[in-house]
């Protein structure tokens, strides 16, 4: 009898443990899940390790706390989300749909009239660019574009400079966009010396130098000190970036930098091998890769 009593209690517990197990490889399951979607919205590298802290409740019913820890970069960075419980929202500065399905047409007829512009004005490839002067990444593709895109295709692409400042993570980003946009004001080159000065010197400036910095651009590029400083102080280029920042978001862009070519997203520092690949499909060429002065 208690033989029996032992086989039976040795069952149930096989039962319970089995379970146990099954339900820790769902929740584990679900988790893999969720951190996958949130790296697709908010456009995290694949090479780059995501973990998520544990939830927390909230003020807000159904809307929980949680650490997001994003580590492979030159800095790691730990950023606090905030998730809907049945995981479907993120709240990061804004609230992200993570079962939207956009509209696959919504890169298309993008606006680019009267947007800084590099590159033959009638080339059949145009390469449409929203960044962040703040952002590492996008100092990385500025190097990629104007060393290798550029001189590889000089008649076949035009890229067209449009601001997405990430101020939540980029504390000066926002107002360097605009003192580029107030270059801008006084032609397309003097917008370009801003940008490549800007990303050439972007581990050099900070929120308290920014004003000195941009004053020492101005000056390097022959612009207008008077003009430049009366645009920076108005609301006309806030506006211009602001309306940037809208579009970008839009058109469901989280990160920096982004690239729409020919109607195509192509999002991150992307190799120059990424954006010859799109290009070439479009040209139907096949072109040998160029070296960049820069690593």
């Amino acid at each position: 009898m208690h033989a029996r009593h032992l086989l039976l209690t040795l069952a149930l517990l096989f039962v319970f443990v089995a379970a146990g197990a099954v339900l820790l490889r769902a929740d584990e399951s679900e988790e893999s899940a969720l951190i996958e979607r949130i790296r697709q919205q908010l456009r995290i590298p694949a090479s780059y390790t995501v973990k998520l802290g544990p939830a927390e409740k909230t003020a807000i019913p159904c809307l929980t706390k949680r650490t997001l820890e994003v580590s492979g970069g030159a800095k790691p960075r730990t950023e606090t989300i905030y998730l809907s419980e049945d995981g479907r929202w993120l709240f990061w500065g804004r609230l992200y749909d993570l079962e939207a399905q956009p509209d696959p047409n919504r890169f298309k007829n993008i606006p680019v009239d009267g947007h800084p512009v590099r590159g033959a004005a009638n080339a059949p490839v145009t390469v449409i660019e929203y960044s962040d002067f703040q952002c590492p990444f996008c100092e990385r593709a500025y190097w990629t574009l104007k060393y290798k895109l550029l001189p590889r295709y000089p008649d076949q692409v035009r890229l067209i400079y449009k601001d997405f400042p990430l101020s939540q993570a980029h504390p000066w980003a926002l107002k360097a966009a605009v003192g580029a946009q107030c270059a801008f004001a006084q032609g397309n080159d003097a917008f370009w010396k801003m940008h490549d000065l800007l990303f050439e010197n972007q581990d050099e400036i900070s929120p308290d130098n920014l004003a000195a910095k941009l004053a020492e651009f101005t000056a390097a590029s022959s612009i207008a000190a008077a003009e430049f400083q009366q645009c920076y102080e108005s609301e006309a280029a806030l506006a211009r970036v602001k309306a940037a920042i809208a579009e970008a978001e839009s058109l469901g862009l989280t990160g920096t930098p982004a690239f729409v070519i020919n109607g195509q997203l192509l999002s991150g520092a992307a190799p120059f091998s990424a954006f010859k690949a799109l290009i070439d499909r479009e040209l139907g060429a096949d072109r040998a890769e160029v070296s960049s002065p820069r690593p």
